[in-house]
């Protein structure tokens, strides 16, 4: 079965710019999945998840892969854009019971994408860090990156920087797309449309 992932999501608002997702996964050692998903998350009222492959996304396997997943990106309609900035962590963990929170958070290790745009028409809706920390790190335990009780901690702070949506429910009803039709209804108008700058 696969390992339960707890999730701290912040800020409550979907409708902010900005928000951390903080994924806790339990039985590091135990995963025998190729990937797993956390739970969805909302930034900028949309959906996102994180995508880890904890053996690496492509040979020769070396690294841990972490990435960004839109999560619903099958059902937005043409138009969808958004620009983020991101930043993953793998999070320290403590060794002994008398570490400093200091001296745990050192031991973090950060990626930092500053521009990325995910678009409906990719064939991926996935985007990130395909090396963002060797297997063999994440064995040792001198790295401190697996607590004793075999836990590991990704968090993702996302960033939307410019978001645009160009559709309508007219459009998607003609398309036959009824997830669309009703993500837009959602919005509360039936047309979204809008180019959203972040800090403007």
């Amino acid at each position: 079965m696969p390992p339960l992932a707890l999730t701290d999501s912040e800020p409550p608002d979907p409708r902010a710019m900005q928000g951390t997702h903080r994924w806790i996964i339990p039985d590091w050692g135990k995963i025998e999945q190729k990937q797993l998903y956390s739970e969805k998350f909302i930034v900028g009222g949309f959906a996102w998840q994180i995508l880890v492959y904890p053996l690496g996304h492509a040979d020769p396997h070396e690294h841990v892969s972490v990435f960004l997943d839109a999560a619903e990106s099958d059902i937005f309609p043409d138009g969808w854009e958004q620009t983020v900035s991101l930043r993953f962590t793998v999070h320290g963990a403590a060794k002994s019971d008398d570490e400093s929170e200091a001296t745990i958070n050192a031991r973090s290790i950060q990626t930092s994408h500053q521009k990325m745009t995910f678009k409906v028409s990719d064939k991926g809706s996935a985007w990130g860090s395909p090396n963002l920390v060797s297997v063999a790190a994440m064995k040792d335990p001198a790295k401190g990156l697996v607590s004793r009780d075999d836990t590991v901690v990704i968090s993702a702070e996302v960033t939307i920087l410019r978001s645009n949506i160009a559709a309508t429910c007219t459009k998607a009803a003609a398309d036959g797309n009824l997830p669309a039709l009703k993500w837009l209804r959602g919005l509360g108008n039936g047309v979204g449309r809008k180019d959203v700058r972040a800090g403007g």
